[in-house]
C-alpha cells in the first residue's frame, strides 16, 4: 500500500523541483550556446550587378538589411553577374 501522504507532500515537491531545475538549466545552456555561436554565413547570388534597380538590386537591399538587423550574428557575401545556366551550378 503506498503512503499517499507523503507522495503528495514530499516526493511530489522534490519531483516538481528537479522539472523545474532542468528545465531552467536546459534553457540557460542554450542561451549560452546561441551567444557564443559562430555567426552565421548567408550568401546571395545575384544574376545582374546590384546597381540595375531591378530584383537584383532588391535581394541587394534585403541583404543589406539583414546585415543591419542581425549585426554580427550574421555574416553575408555574394556573388553577381552569374548566368542562369549549367555554369550557376559552379557559384554553389
Amino acid at each position: 500500500v503506498l503512503n499517499t501522504t507523503l507522495l503528495l507532500t514530499g516526493e511530489v515537491k522534490v519531483i516538481k523541483f528537479f522539472k523545474y531545475f532542468t528545465i531552467i538549466f536546459a534553457l540557460f545552456g542554450l542561451t549560452l550556446s546561441t551567444a557564443y555561436a559562430d555567426p552565421k554565413k548567408v550568401g546571395f547570388i545575384y544574376i545582374g550587378p546590384p546597381g540595375d534597380h531591378g530584383w537584383t538590386y532588391m535581394h541587394d537591399v534585403g541583404r543589406k538589411h539583414m546585415q543591419s538587423q542581425l549585426g554580427d550574428a550574421v555574416t553575408t557575401t555574394y556573388i553577381e553577374n552569374v548566368p542562369e545556366n549549367a555554369d550557376a551550378v559552379r557559384a554553389i
